[in-house]
């Protein structure tokens, strides 16, 4: 099998939740690195071809191209079917059975036309490892995926997985969740920071529609073991972790480019007028490269310390990673630019771990419910059961998620991003004013 293309940048941004930090990213990026491929002349010197260096450090140990995902995933956004215009976005998000029926065949039918492209994805997400070999002088030559199609995919794979739910066919709904968080999962790791955030909102899409279906339906005890179990397989395989490889050699790329090269690690920035206003000029000007390359490696450092510690523990620290970043680089403004915007990102993995940990638990207890007529006391009779490998622990309180009855049902919650305890009041991860919880479970009390 040959080189595997690069996605070509043909998709502007959405507007999705799930994506929107990677729009935020985008425009820091965009913003800092056309001034710094604008500026560079032949008195910078380029010595290394990063891209190459990136290559290297992101192929798969072992590589066989027989095990690369990346041709699947290639075809399938190719035979990719976008949204037809009778289908509203409302549409997709609604459960099947609660619309019209003239608009459940239009979904029945997207599904349909889309049956090649799911295949390949399938495919692919059976494979090991994703990887794209990109080629280029710079990395900026790295294309941004196709967050569209991939959208419009992931959108196709959870109405699927909903439309088999609301007919019975649990196996293939789970079956379907299943892909859609694999896909989700190899576009994590050694990849950009964008296409790993696209890699979140998928896998989150999957657990957000494995919530729906539990909410709507009732599904055998078996099925939702083996459900279970499956899900274990890929949380136990998954880091949770933001990989700054390619942003690392984006950075240093960026010095070389921007800098004088005086041969002995040291020079200044190279200054463009018609890029850098006259107020900003005094700044960019104190810069120096020796300085600067240090400081890149200090921040990248920290972020790699920072993305492996739960938000808990940092907020207990009182190491909010935006707030460091945004000091460690107030007196660099390359870095000043990006730093900050990287440290954005680092609670994103922790949310989706919990989800899926809640998603988990939330099957272990109906299974538990449905063999014993009763809910368990706490969690860890679930473990204790053999329900349940381990607690499912709360990165945003360092204790296990909050589980109570009430009366037949029960709630489950995190304290999310304010880091207490609001008794199971409802909020988008605890950003709001008044503070709240994220809730899991009951689906009608989380806020959407």
């Amino acid at each position: 099998m040959g080189k595997v293309q690069t996605y070509e940048n043909t998709d502007k941004p959405t507007k999705n939740r799930f994506y929107a930090k990677m729009v935020l990213i985008i425009s820091l990026i965009i913003a800092a690195f056309l001034v710094i491929k604008t500026i560079s002349t032949t008195k910078p010197q380029i010595k290394f071809n990063y891209i190459t260096e990136y290559n290297k450090a992101a192929k798969p140990v072992n590589y066989d191209p027989n095990d690369n995902a990346a041709p699947y995933y290639q075809k399938a956004l190719e035979l990719c079917v976008e949204r037809p215009e009778q289908i509203s976005k409302a549409d997709i998000k609604s459960w099947p059975k609660d619309l019209p029926e003239d608009k459940q065949l239009l979904l029945q039918n997207w599904v349909s036309t889309n049956s090649n492209a799911l295949e390949q994805l399938e495919l692919g997400t059976l494979k090991p490892y994703y990887w794209l070999e990109y080629h280029g002088s710079s990395m900026w030559d790295i294309a941004m995926p196709p967050l569209k199609k991939i959208k419009s995919l992931t959108s196709v794979l959870c109405l699927q997985a909903k439309l088999n739910a609301a007919g019975g066919n649990f196996e293939a709904a789970f079956s379907n969740l299943l892909v859609c968080y694999r896909f989700g999962m190899h576009l994590t790791g050694s990849k950009t920071v964008i296409e790993q955030l696209a890699g979140i909102g998928i896998s989150a899409n999957a657990v957000l529609n494995g919530l729906e279906i539990l909410d709507k339906t009732k599904p055998d005890s078996p099925l939702l073991k083996n459900f279970q179990s499956q899900l274990e397989s890929l949380t136990d395989r998954q880091s949770y972790a933001i990989d700054f490889t390619a942003e690392k050699f984006l950075v240093y790329d960026g010095i070389q480019r921007i800098f004088t090269d005086d041969g002995k690690g040291g020079g200044r920035f190279y200054y463009d007028s018609q890029l850098v206003s006259e107020e900003d000029r005094d700044d960019w000007e104190k810069m120096d490269r020796r300085e600067t390359d240090k400081l890149a490696h200090k921040v990248f450092e920290y972020l790699d310390f920072a993305t492996h510690q739960t938000p808990y523990w940092l907020h207990k620290e009182g190491k909010d990673p935006e707030k460091v970043a945004e000091e460690m680089t107030k007196d660099n403004p390359l870095l000043n630019i990006l730093a900050p915007a990287q440290a954005k990102t680092l609670r994103t993995f922790a949310r989706i771990k919990v989800h899926t940990d809640a998603l988990i638990a939330m099957i272990a207890l109906l299974r538990y419910k449905a063999e014993k007529n009763c809910l368990p006391e706490s969690l860890d009779r679930l473990v204790a059961n053999g329900y349940l490998k381990r607690l499912p622990v709360d990165p945003f309180s360092g204790n296990p998620l909050v589980y109570k009855q009430i009366g037949d049902d029960f709630i489950l919650y995190s304290f999310g991003e304010d880091f207490d305890d609001d008794g199971g009041t409802p909020s988008e991860w605890g950003k709001g004013e008044q503070g709240g919880d994220q809730v899991f479970w009951p689906i009608s009390r989380k806020k959407e």
